[in-house]
């Protein structure tokens, strides 16, 4: 059996072929003549030598034949060797005839994670590379250009740079030339999907050949241009008589890699230009060490790689800390980090020393070294030592950064609490793809000691492949229900998918910028991934809102002209906004200006604003009036490679509103500033049919809102103060929970295996929701501090109510800006499951911490409050499969898994309801896109009506206070709490009623202030079992899986900490929740779902009118949204004893009855305008009121109806004055929203189901048959 690259060397050492012998010297020799011999193919002396190396060489550049290069490189050496050469030229079909009889495969080709084409910026540009399966190697190299030419302690002697230039100029062009020739772009990916070389027709093959071919006269031109020095050439030209033999067959001792090169009579070969890059990368490391600058390029390389790092880093949440009492070298790359409350990273960068980088042509790079490493056991030491920080947990991450290809270096102990080894390159990928954060990291270290402890045989090579299969595994490595004890297996090249993506999701290359009056290449990557609009990372760190727009014959800069250093952080958001909202509109029109803005040759232009009165951009006023002449206010002027535009502050009141008007006056400056460019420059100009046809079809009127001012005064929802970043629940703890609940049972957990009666898999299920699992929360949450958890709890929720209203509220112009209606429901569905499962998991957390308010004194971290949502998310859940079991709505099947676990097959429910949530969130669109104007209500004339008067008495019988003073306290309160400086608000309760009075025209008085505190707060009551029942509550109340609970936060958005009899008790609310429940508890109200005591009877008296209410403008709205041509429609059609209709019992009304006289059909439209249901137990409600129990249901009294318009069209036509006698009768159940029934029971619906937003979209077409 052959070895393969990541097969354990034979050697013993442990360690992995690659990682060990393969990388040692190997020999070489001279060969005699004789030895040639035994390399002698029969059907390579036939053929002409030097088009076999071309053709080779060419196949080495098709992307079918991505990550097969050893092959190719094999059969190179094989051309080199042969004693003769044929005359012969070489055919595609012999050729793949030969390469698929004996080359069809090569054990040492693995999995090739690279693209098939990359890019490095240097001199002159863009040059596009072929990375071939040199491992990072795109990614040293230009650390390395960079850090010769950008030596920061300016050490490298200016030779070596003059080398480095030529040397890199050569070998970039020749790389960049042959892309050229076959139209190559950068960062293609491989099309590699077979083993067999892939070879194309005979005019590809001789497309290939050419491309890697170079006259003489092409190399002395290129040369000349370059001003390169011709012998360079010669340090990169193959000798195959001294440097091709036997070591050549070793991949990693071929003298090609480092010497691709091949000269000919007639000019060069390249013949393998897939190594290139390494080839250049050795050069300069051999030069180095051959002339005594390794130390300085080395310190030079790994200074720079350690400064980039930190840009990286603090994406991912490590910040930096100065430790004063630390002592730390000054040239050490160390530092402490910290990621949480409780805990700090210790990350130390290792850069390999270049003492044991062997030479070019030695055989291989040589392994790593890092000179004397203690692995930070002393620092982190001292750090855990002192006072501050004794709680503290240490994650030492290292960071590892090799010169050359192998990488050698074993994870050690050192004194901190979790260990992790990486190479820089591979944190990088996880930085820029943003798939991870600091505290992933520490999880997933938690994960694999787990696994290394259950598997201690387990071993991988790369810390990226492992991190995937966690990540793709749902953050863990459970990776069958049928062992706990699996181990993993990665194949090399798991991790193909992130180096690609990180690729092209940057799409890093260099674009031409005017800079201090010269013309200078500058590194840039992609702001996202939907436009092309790119920055630079250096305009990033001077804070300038500088954005490039490519797919123009130029780039074309945006940018500020003189933003103020001192500007205030809003006006740095409005200029980066404007900047680039410039950019995304150039984009927008890019077809229609880009061939005339060609005139202008590959120059760079820059459109560059500024602001007139930029005061008024910084303090905006809440006058929106809008002017009548706007595009008068502006002003343009331009100079030959730019345009500049004064944006007058007139534009403001413009960007509030549902209407892009104001963008649209400012892209019509753009255009007219490019036809000044355009004169100035003697060009033809953009001529007004085109412009119009632009603005048309562009730029049209209408929601196409790239940048837009909300006013917070309208949604305090949005307001953006004090707010930390969202946090969803994460995948990491869920999953704990899972593996733990089995040990939690004990002895109650039933043995392995299927558990067939239905009450003990009722059983099972409750006692993991209510006792199990609300026991391990119990035991997490006794050590922590309840009021700072809450605190916590309650800042979180108030950023998860803001992402969702945002979510909202952008729809509109997302999908007038850059998706489809149906990619946006897609993904609004896909942020709705993360945000409502973590915020009904966070608010039961806040109800369940408020019943018990535990006594401990430790702060929580990040990482417990993810455990606690975890646990909380774990009881939500399995109190819903309860709830499926009791009920008998789904078959649910459990048991206990090898692995551990505890199984339960859902597909039936999600069936059901992934159809259900993908139709509700539909909806959401239709109703965001439509309630549009509402966002901008002070453009929006119509007004809210009064509080019904019977609704304020009803609520003032019942609980003591107004529905009306109810929202003025909850308004008061939320005005407070957006004045404080955190996202929650706190005051003593002895307190509050003054400050609220302070806010509140009329006073409250301690009596109405009682009451209304009593309605709106959740308190401590010792356990959350322990419920009031004598004021109405009961256990349906505290239950998470349960909607429409009178202890829930949604109710009851104030939290009292302490016990009743503490006269220092503190109230704490969340502003967004407590103005986030007065709308939902009108809503409550206007659908008559509010849940009361019993005792309180008269607010369900007035909320069933409103029911009613809601019943009739359903009716209307079904009406209004059919066209009447050639129909005669009618509302409320009674059938009954005394009625024109008659029947001998009242069968009710006929809500829509439609008649169609072309078609001869008759329509019964039965309208509901019922709130779909939330949960398991509404879902049985729901089904009960249409399909009925012991008394008949909706559906049913409808089918009556139905059955009496079949039976009785004679008195239907007398009624109406038509014959109806051969009419058909069709009838529909018709709701304003989707509900959940039709899903579940869609096999055995007795009549079809329909929405109002059916009828607004299709209307009378929604029906007819």
């Amino acid at each position: 059996m052959k070895l393969r690259r990541n097969d354990p060397c034979p050697c013993g050492s442990g360690s992995v072929y690659k990682l060990c012998c393969r990388n040692k010297p190997k020999e070489k020799r001279d060969q005699p003549k004789s030895y040639r011999q035994e390399y002698q193919l029969p059907f390579m002396s036939q053929l002409d030598r030097m088009d076999l190396l071309k053709t080779f060489a060419g196949l080495s550049i098709i992307p079918e034949n991505h990550g097969k290069y050893i092959r190719l490189e094999e059969l190179i050496v094989y051309a080199l060797l042969q004693n003769n050469s044929g005359t012969k030229h070489t055919e595609s079909v012999t050729i793949k005839k030969i390469v698929d009889r004996n080359f069809s495969s090569h054990h040492m080709e693995d999995v090739c994670v690279n693209t098939f084409t990359d890019l490095i910026t240097f001199y002159g540009g863009d040059y596009i590379t072929f990375p071939g399966i040199a491992e990072n190697s795109q990614e040293k190299l230009k650390n390395l250009l960079s850090a010769v030419f950008l030596d920061p302690k300016q050490n490298i002697p200016d030779w070596v740079k003059d080398n480095v230039r030529m040397s890199s100029l050569l070998m970039l062009g020749i790389s960049d030339l042959i892309a050229k020739r076959l139209n190559y772009s950068r960062y293609a990916e491989g099309k590699n999907t077979q083993s067999r070389l892939f070879v194309p027709d005979q005019d590809k093959l001789e497309e290939l050949k050419t491309a890697v071919t170079i006259t003489n006269a092409q190399m002395y031109e290129l040369v000349r241009e370059k001003r390169i020095d011709p012998e360079v050439i010669e340090l990169f030209t193959v000798d195959p008589e001294k440097e091709i033999g036997e070591h050549s067959f070793d991949p990693y001792s071929n003298a090609i890699l480092y010497k691709p090169l091949l000269k000919t009579s007639e000019g060069y070969i390249v013949l393998s230009p897939s190594t290139i890059s390494l080839s250049l990368t050795a050069f300069i490391w051999t030069m180095a060490k051959e002339n005594n600058c390794m130390a300085v390029v080395n310190e030079a390389y790994h200074f720079l790689s350690w400064h980039n790092l930190q840009l990286q880093l603090r994406n991912m949440g490590f910040n930096y800390i100065e430790v004063e009492d630390l002592q730390n070298e000054a040239d050490r790359r160390s530092g402490f980090y910290q990621f949480d409350t409780d805990k700090v990273a210790y990350i130390r960068y290792l850069g390999d020393n270049g003492q044991n980088y062997l030479v070019m042509g030695e055989g291989g790079n040589g392994s790593s070294s890092f000179g004397k490493d203690d692995d930070g056991k002393q620092a982190i030491s001292d750090f855990k030592n002192l006072p501050e920080f004794k709680d503290y947990k240490v994650l030492s991450i290292t960071l590892l950064s090799v010169i050359g290809e192998v990488l050698m270096y074993s994870i050690r102990k050192n004194g901190a609490d979790r260990v992790l080894a990486m190479p820089v390159q591979e944190l990088s990928i996880i930085s820029e793809l943003g798939k991870a954060d600091a505290i992933d990291l520490w999880k997933f270290t938690m994960a694999r000691d787990r696994l290394m402890s259950s598997a201690p045989s387990f071993f991988s090579i790369s810390f990226l492949d492992l991190f995937i299969l966690y990540k793709k595994n749902s953050d863990s490595f459970y990776l069958s229900d049928d062992t706990s004890a699996i181990v993993p297996v990665i194949e090399p090249g798991y991790a193909q998918e992130w180096f690609l993506e990180s690729k092209i999701k940057s799409d890093k290359h260099s674009m031409m910028q005017s800079l201090g009056g010269r013309m200078k290449f500058v590194e840039v990557q992609k702001k996202d991934s939907f436009m092309p609009v790119y920055y630079s990372m250096h305009d990033v760190a001077s804070g300038v809102p500088k954005f490039g727009v490519g797919g123009f014959e130029q780039p074309i800069w945006v940018m500020p002209d003189g933003m103020l250093s001192v500007a205030s952080q809003g006006l740095k958001i409005i200029y980066m906004q404007v900047s680039e909202g410039i950019a995304y509109w150039l984009w927008q029109i890019q077809d229609g200006i880009k061939e005339v803005l060609s005139q202008l040759g590959n120059t760079p232009l820059e459109l560059i604003f500024a602001f007139d009165k930029v005061e008024e951009f910084d303090v905006i006023s809440r006058d929106y009036s809008r002017v009548e002449d706007l595009p008068s206010f502006f002003k343009v002027d331009a100079e030959k490679d730019k345009i500049r535009i004064i944006i007058p502050a007139e534009i403001l009141p413009f960007l509030y509103g549902m209407d892009n008007e104001g963008e649209r006056v400012l892209v019509e400056q753009m255009i007219f500033g490019f036809n000044e460019v355009l004169k100035l420059n003697g060009c033809q100009e953009i001529t007004q049919e085109v412009i119009d046809n632009i603005m048309e079809s562009d730029v049209p009127l209408g929601m196409k809102k790239k940048f837009y001012l909300l006013d917070t005064s309208d949604n305090f929802l949005i307001d953006p103060r004090n707010l930390g970043r969202h946090r969803y629940i994460q995948d990491y703890d869920t999953g704990r929970v899972s593996d733990q609940i089995t040990t939690l049972l004990g002895t109650d957990c039933p043995a392995i295996g299927k558990i067939e009666e239905k009450a003990e898999r009722e059983e099972l299920s409750r006692k993991i929701s209510d006792e199990c699992l609300k026991g391990h929360l119990r035991d997490r949450l006794k050590e922590l501090d309840s009021a700072e958890l809450l605190k916590r709890l309650l800042g979180l929720n108030e950023s998860l109510i803001k992402k969702r209203e945002m979510l909202r509220i952008q729809t509109p112009t997302r999908i007038a800006c850059f998706v489809s209606v149906e990619q946006q429901i897609a993904d609004v569905y896909e942020n709705l499951v993360d945000i409502n499962r973590t915020t009904i998991a966070v608010r039961c957390l806040i109800e369940h911490v408020t019943a018990e308010q535990d006594t401990g004194t430790r702060a929580p971290s990040t990482t417990d409050i993810d455990e606690l949502i975890g646990i909380m998310d774990q009881i939500i859940s399995w109190g819903s499969v309860h709830d499926y079991i009791l009920y008998d709505l789904f078959d649910i099947e459990m048991g206990i898994l090898p692995s551990g676990r505890i199984g339960t097959t859902k597909k039936m429910v999600s069936d059901v309801f992934d159809p259900y949530y993908k139709s509700k969130t539909t909806e959401n669109v239709q109703d965001a896109v439509q309630a549009f104007n509402q966002v901008f209500p002070q453009r929006n004339t119509e007004a809210g009506g009064d509080v019904p008067e019977n609704l304020d008495n009803a609520f003032m019988t019942d609980y003591g206070v107004s529905f009306s003073r109810i929202c003025v306290f909850s308004d008061s309160l939320a005005d407070i709490g957006f004045r404080q400086s955190n996202a929650y608000g706190s005051l003593p309760l002895d307190e509050l009623r003054d400050e609220v009075n302070k806010v509140a025209v009329d006073k409250f008085s301690e009596e109405e202030f009682q009451s209304v505190v009593s309605y709106l707060s959740l308190v401590h009551r010792g356990k959350v079992e322990n419920v009031d029942e004598d004021a109405g509550y009961d256990a349906v109340d505290i239950m998470p899986c349960r909607f429409n609970r009178m202890l829930s936060l949604l109710r009851k958005p104030i939290v009292i900490l302490g016990d009743v009899e503490n006269p220092k008790r503190i109230a704490l609310w969340g502003p967004r929740q407590i103005l986030d429940s007065k709308k939902y508890l009108a809503d409550q109200c206007l659908s008559d779902r509010i849940r009361v005591p019993k005792d309180c009877k008269e607010i369900k008296k007035v909320t069933g009118g409103f029911a009613d209410a809601r019943g009739k403008k359903l009716v209307q709205a079904i009406v209004d949204a059919i066209d009447p041509a050639g129909l005669m429609i009618d509302q409320e059609v009674p059938i009954s004893p005394k009625r024109q209709l008659k029947h001998t019992k009242d069968l009710g009304d006929v809500d829509v009855l439609i008649i169609d006289q072309a078609a001869k059909m008759i329509y019964s439209l039965e309208s509901k305008s019922m709130s779909p249901s939330r949960n398991i137990k509404e879902m049985v409600s729901e089904v009960s009121k249409l399909f009925g129990g012991s008394k008949k249901g909706w559906i049913d009294k409808h089918l009556e109806r139905h059955d009496w318009l079949e039976n009785n069209k004679d008195q239907l036509g007398a009624k109406y004055g038509i014959d109806l006698s051969d009419f058909g009768v069709k009838s529909y159940f018709v709701t304003d929203e989707d509900m959940l029934t039709p899903h579940l029971k869609k096999m055995t619906l007795p009549l079809p189901f329909i929405t109002r937003y059916d009828l607004e979209k299709h209307g009378y077409n929604a029906i007819k048959v």
